[in-house]
């Protein structure tokens, strides 16, 4: 009998293949790439800065396009990122930058 293995996995890409996704999110046609696959985006870059894979500023680059989102969903999956950030800058000087941007 086959043993099937179903789930959600991240996938790292390397800098190229981001920054094409983060150039479509960023584009007035983001609405190409489904809701559910803006969220997987959000929620792996920010995941992968956060375990030192890629760097902040790419991550928090590709979050710029939420100023054109309208769906709940991914800013839910960066608001529980940005909590993340909060909390570990909370005692740094960073943290004052952090609020401000």
């Amino acid at each position: 009998m086959p043993c099937y293995f179903s789930g959600m996995y991240r996938v790292n890409y390397d800098y190229d293949n981001w920054a094409m996704l983060v150039d479509e999110l960023l584009s007035e046609n983001y609405t190409r790439i489904p809701v559910i696959n803006r969220v997987q985006i959000i929620d792996d870059l920010l995941d992968f800065a956060r375990a030192g894979e890629i760097s902040y500023q790419q991550a928090l680059d590709a979050t710029t396009y939420l100023r054109q989102e309208f769906h709940y969903l991914p800013w839910k999956a960066a608001f529980t990122s940005f909590e993340f950030l909060s909390r570990m800058l909370r005692s740094t000087e960073a943290s004052r930058v952090f609020k401000v941007r």
